[in-house]
């Protein structure tokens, strides 16, 4: 039996929920302003992907996967200045995204709606991807004796 494909786990992970557990815990030991920090700079990563996407099948697949992350970044609520403007600048462009994208979209529809976006959104990407530099020094400690991976599994299990 041969080992399955990405797309393949990833469409499982959809069916069954899993991969909004996975990201929610990956992200369970940040502070709302490092989850916002986290997904602006994830979904950038994911946008800049898709708007040189060439496989309709993977676009759809990270177009989901934007999506989810979308709705988690929605849930955040930052308090510091830094990360309440990086998440409104952030959803502006992810709603642009989700409401210009056709129903059904080609994969050259997907193209030109995240490189437009991309384009509109260009003042702000130095700072989305950068957003790291600023984060990294407000990333509290794990609480002594826990096990991510344990945890993890529990949730899944």
């Amino acid at each position: 039996m041969s080992e399955p494909s990405p797309s393949e786990v990833f469409k499982a992970l959809l069916k069954r929920d899993a991969l909004k557990k996975m990201v929610n815990e990956s992200l369970s030991g940040l502070s709302d302003n490092g989850r916002a920090a986290v997904l602006s700079s994830r979904g950038l990563c994911i946008a800049q992907t898709l708007a040189r996407g060439t496989d309709k099948e993977q676009s759809d697949l990270a177009r989901n996967l934007f999506i989810q992350e979308y709705e988690l970044l929605d849930a955040t609520r930052p308090d510091d200045e830094w990360a309440i403007k990086v998440k409104k600048e952030f959803m502006a462009f992810a709603n642009y995204c989700i409401v210009s994208m056709p129903p059904d979209p080609s994969i050259e529809q997907q193209r030109a709606v995240w490189t437009e976006a991309l384009r509109k959104w260009e003042k702000s990407i130095p700072v989305w991807e950068g957003i790291w530099a600023t984060w990294l020094g407000t990333f509290p400690p794990l609480p002594e004796g826990t096990d991510p991976r344990k945890e993890f599994l529990a949730t899944i299990g």
